[in-house]
């Protein structure tokens, strides 16, 4: 019952027309949401200037009912969304073409939860699992893109799709609801080894001559949130 209420306007209608995260936002009659930002995600504030966050007492009125099941619909899929997004990378390789296949739909999809949210009373955990989804999202969305720009075998290109991989290796190493998952099959192994590739990718890169400017902005910047996103999983596992 719950499970078929969370979907349901998700497929009923896809009203909301389509949103680029790099630079859009959503907006309702109250409240705009703006597509996050790595060191919004990993502070935790992405929603802190619109998030009507409202500690709820169970009343046991009907009014209160609704909106508790409506938090846990809302929650449901953005569970699922991210399992889609995970299905995408693993740490080896990430399914560009699959991705580019649904972009679109999952793009509607998000845009769908994002305006439901925004029109009820939401909680923390709530607008944590929402960041996560749309930052995961909006980065694998330009990762796919860069991939697709920049298709030759020359060694600066190699290198920007290895750190493509590497950071969206890292975004599934969280959970559905975005919360690091230490539980994950070889997770501390995993960051050792993504710290030392990253080290030394960025090593060479820097010996690098003649690169274009765009492809050093691309490296640096995917190199800069990488590695912002590494830290944050390891200061969480030693905590």
């Amino acid at each position: 019952m719950l499970y078929a209420r969370a979907f349901t306007f998700l497929f009923i209608a896809r009203r909301v027309a389509f949103c680029s995260p790099a630079n859009a936002s959503i907006e309702t009659a109250n409240n705009t949401f703006k597509w996050p930002t790595v060191e919004a995600f990993l502070n935790d504030s992405i929603l802190t200037d619109y998030t009507h966050d409202i500690l709820l007492l169970d009343d046991g009125s009907e009014g209160m009912r609704l909106i508790l099941e409506e938090r846990a619909a809302v929650s449901q899929v953005l569970e699922w969304f991210v399992d889609r997004l995970k299905s995408f990378v693993n740490n080896r390789e990430f399914r560009k073409e699959a991705f580019i296949k649904v972009l679109d739909y999952m793009q509607e999809d998000l845009n769908n939860v994002i305006e439901r949210i925004l029109e009820i009373p939401t909680s923390v955990n709530l607008t944590r699992q929402l960041n996560f989804a749309a930052y995961f999202y909006s980065e694998m969305k330009g990762s796919a893109n860069v991939l697709s720009i920049y298709g030759d075998n020359s060694i600066e290109i190699r290198l920007v799709r290895w750190i493509v991989y590497i950071h969206l290796t890292l975004l599934s190493l969280f959970n559905l609801h975005g919360i690091p998952d230490p539980t994950t099959p070889g997770y501390i192994e995993i960051i050792e080894r993504l710290r030392r590739l990253l080290a030394f990718w960025g090593s060479l890169f820097s010996e690098l001559r003649g690169v274009l400017p765009p492809v050093a902005t691309v490296f640096e910047d995917k190199l800069s949130q990488a590695e912002k996103v590494l830290i944050y999983l390891e200061q969480h596992f030693f905590k």
